[in-house]
């Protein structure tokens, strides 16, 4: 909720609109979302309540509400208007419920409520026969990559970076999968994505890389497909192969600590036992020996009995695994339905992995709420592959649907795997 404050005219009346840039996106395509409010005079301190944006994503850039004049059956009016980045998150149609806009009591008027009309979109599947490395992303973009270095030592860290750069929905861009040389292990990834525009900017990744193999050698292109919508087709971007020599490094290590020959002699020494002495020469008796041994006997029994077992790692690791497996023996069952069937199992499916990992009941109405501990955009992409799912139930699919659905559900849940 935030707030304007109305003044002005008395027989001028106040104005709310709505409307979108694009109403039949395909699922996942940013659309950008404004509302205007027209009034007679300035505007400051009244309340704006947003509706839930049911079915649809929304981008974490922040918009500057832009202020303008506009003239309405011969009324001035000053205009505000405040845009937002939407994702639909499924196919098919969808409402935007209206804005309220309440004005307060003034001078020059009395208090009213506004509301803008419903905003209807109808959402497009994505077309078939989309590319493997198609991942979601929507606009039109341009990719580079670069090495932070061309020389590296073996055993050294080397930086891979990607810019994905242009106009669409940023927010759902995804890291592509490297091709790596023999060797050599990709030790972590880190995302950014930064705007210089509603919908324009780039999104990075950086990947580092430990490098093992000495010699020359290259890291093949890298692969990067969307959807353009103004085509509604694929298109695919390639980086130039990146060359990078690794040299035969010597090993960073402490020089040692060489001890003088008298310090080596003195080791050689045995050290002289101290004389115990005592007041009298009498031994003690066992008893009193048994007295001390048999309390700290029984306090290490108690504690090895009692101690907390730790699962097996290799057990948890197996049943992380298992999950996984049959995940995509479930996934692959469900291509042999008929969609709406498909669709069906698919949804089921998911549920079941998510509440094998999670280790509690998971539905298609608690999802969300079961899945606060990932990223945002991997937690938006697991509930577009659940939701997507269940809209089998109340849209007619095709068998094009459901080979795209399952494609997307085993790249999600793969990642999905590494966070859990």
């Amino acid at each position: 909720m935030s707030s304007v404050t109305f003044t002005g005219q008395a027989q001028a009346t106040p104005l709310v609109q709505a409307m979108v840039d694009n109403a039949q996106p395909f699922v996942g395509e940013a659309i950008i979302y404004t509302l205007r409010i027209l009034t007679p005079g300035t505007a400051s301190n009244s309340q704006i309540i947003e509706p839930d944006f049911a079915g649809f994503g929304r981008a974490p850039v922040s918009i500057a509400p832009t202020a303008s004049t506009e003239t309405v059956n011969n009324v001035a009016y000053n205009v505000i208007a405040q845009s937002y980045i939407l994702y639909p998150l499924i196919t098919g149609d969808l409402i935007i419920e209206p804005f309220e806009v309440r004005l307060p009591e003034t001078p020059f008027q009395a208090g009213i409520t506004l509301a803008t009309d419903p905003i209807f979109v109808s959402v497009n599947p994505y077309p078939a026969d989309a590319p493997a490395s198609f991942d979601g992303a929507i606009g039109q973009f341009d990719i580079e990559a670069t090495l932070s270095a061309e020389t590296t030592r073996q055993g050294d860290a080397i930086n891979l970076q990607m810019n994905v750069s242009g106009t669409g929905n940023l927010e759902q861009v995804t890291a592509p999968t490297l091709v790596l040389p023999d060797s050599w292990n990709q030790m972590s990834v880190n995302r950014t994505v930064i705007y210089d525009a509603p919908r324009f900017g780039r999104v990075e990744f950086e990947w580092t890389l430990l490098v093992d193999a000495i010699g020359s050698t290259q890291i093949p292109p890298i692969e990067f497909s969307y959807l353009n919508p103004q085509t509604q087709t694929y298109e695919t971007r390639f980086t130039p192969p990146l060359s990078v020599t690794v040299t035969d490094g010597e090993p960073q290590v402490s020089a040692p600590v060489i001890a003088t020959e008298p310090d080596i002699q003195a080791a050689r020494q045995p050290t002289p036992l101290k004389p115990i002495t005592s007041t009298s020469s009498q031994t003690l008796p066992s008893w009193i020996i048994w007295l001390w041994v048999i309390p700290s006997l029984f306090v290490l029994i108690t504690w090895v009995i009692g101690r907390p077992r730790q699962a097996s790692p290799s057990k948890s690791i197996r049943k992380r695994s298992n999950s996984l497996k049959q995940l995509q023996h479930n996934l692959k069952l469900a291509r042999e339905l008929s969609p709406s069937d498909g669709f069906a199992e698919v949804e089921k499916a998911l549920l079941i992995y998510l509440t094998s990992k999670t280790g509690q009941p998971i539905t298609s109405d608690n999802v969300q709420s079961a899945l606060s501990g990932i990223s945002d955009n991997l937690r938006g992409k697991v509930l577009y592959c659940v939701q997507t799912a269940r809209s089998g139930r109340y849209a007619p699919v095709s068998a094009d649907d459901l080979s795209t659905l399952i494609t997307r559900s085993q790249r999600v849940f793969t990642r999905l795997e590494a966070e859990l």
